[in-house]
């Protein structure tokens, strides 16, 4: 192992898909492994700062500091959070993309 942190981007990809083919294939084990993957999301790239949700890159304190996110928009995945609310129904997931949604607006005022 090169680098032992995660890319949330590609795990939101990795969840979605495994998710998508449980159900259409009836494959539990599937299923399963999307949920894990999904709570693990949750657990280590989701930070709430000033009652605010955001995904973050991965884990790597670089993208955390001084109470500031660096947060790439390119990770922020909006369409695959519904799904993720019903398989993980104990964290907010609409809450996160409602927040992306807003952060992503206040992003396009700054050009």
């Amino acid at each position: 192992i090169i680098d032992p942190n995660n890319a949330s981007d590609a795990d939101q990809d990795i969840a979605y898909a495994l998710a998508r083919a449980g159900k259409e294939w009836n494959r539990p084990d599937y299923t399963a492994d999307a949920k894990a993957i999904i709570n693990d999301l949750w657990r280590i790239n989701v930070v709430k700062l000033k009652q605010r949700y955001y995904l973050t890159a991965g884990p790597w304190e670089g993208f955390r500091s001084q109470g500031m996110l660096h947060q790439p928009p390119g990770y922020f995945a909006p369409h695959v959070y519904r799904l993720f609310a019903q398989l993980d129904p104990k964290h907010p997931w609409l809450q996160l993309a409602s927040d992306g949604y807003e952060w992503l607006e206040s992003c396009s005022q700054l050009s």
